[in-house]
C-alpha cells in the first residue's frame, strides 16, 4: 500500500495499522489452523481497515471509505475476502453472525477485531475494555499493545522498526 493512501494523524494514521497489523500476526500465529493464504488475507484486512478513516472522532463510514482506498491502492490485484473483513471489522458479533456464515472467516474478521481492540489501549488503559476481545488469547497481547504504544507515542519509533529489533536480539 502506498503511504499516501494512509490516513494522517496519530489516532487512526500509519502507526495504529502498522501495530494493528502486529497484533494481529502474533494473534494469527496463536491461532495454528490458519493457512498462509488465510493469514494474507488477514493482514492484508488489518494493515487497510482503517484507510478511510477520518481523525474527527467516530466516523461511521469508515469501513467502507476504507474498502475503496483498498481497491483504488491495489487496482486489480484487490480481493474479496479482504474487503468484506474491512467491512464487517467494525461490526458487532450479531451482525457479523447474521452476515457471515462461515466459522473460520469469522475468527478471521474477529481477529482483526481482537487486535484493533487492543490497540485502543492507546487511549489509556482507563478507556480499554477487555470485554471488547473475542478470543481469550487477545488478553494475552494486552503487554504488547502498551509496549508499543510506548515505543511509538513516547520513543517516536516506528511499531515495526522496534518489532524487527526486538526480533534481532532474539538471533
Amino acid at each position: 500500500i502506498p503511504v499516501s493512501y494512509f490516513p494522517l494523524g496519530e489516532i487512526h494514521g500509519k502507526n495504529h495499522l502498522l501495530k494493528v497489523t502486529i497484533l494481529t500476526m502474533f494473534l494469527l500465529l496463536m491461532q495454528t489452523d490458519f493457512t498462509e493464504q488465510e493469514i494474507c488475507i488477514v493482514l492484508d484486512a488489518a494493515l487497510c481497515h482503517d484507510l478511510g478513516r477520518m481523525n474527527t472522532g467516530n466516523h461511521a463510514e469508515h469501513a467502507l471509505q476504507s474498502v475503496e482506498k483498498y481497491r483504488q491502492a491495489l487496482c486489480n490485484e484487490a480481493k474479496r475476502e479482504v474487503e468484506t473483513i474491512i467491512l464487517m471489522h467494525d461490526k458487532t458479533r450479531s451482525e457479523i453472525t447474521k452476515n457471515i456464515e462461515n466459522i473460520k472467516f469469522k475468527r478471521m474478521i474477529e481477529t482483526v477485531q481482537d487486535a484493533d481492540a487492543l490497540d485502543y489501549i492507546r487511549f489509556g488503559a482507563d478507556k480499554f475494555n477487555r470485554e471488547k476481545l473475542r478470543h481469550p488469547k487477545a488478553q494475552l497481547l494486552l503487554h504488547l499493545a502498551m509496549e508499543l504504544n510506548v515505543v511509538t507515542f513516547a520513543y517516536h519509533q516506528s511499531p515495526m522498526e522496534y518489532i524487527y529489533r526486538k526480533i534481532r536480539t532474539y538471533e
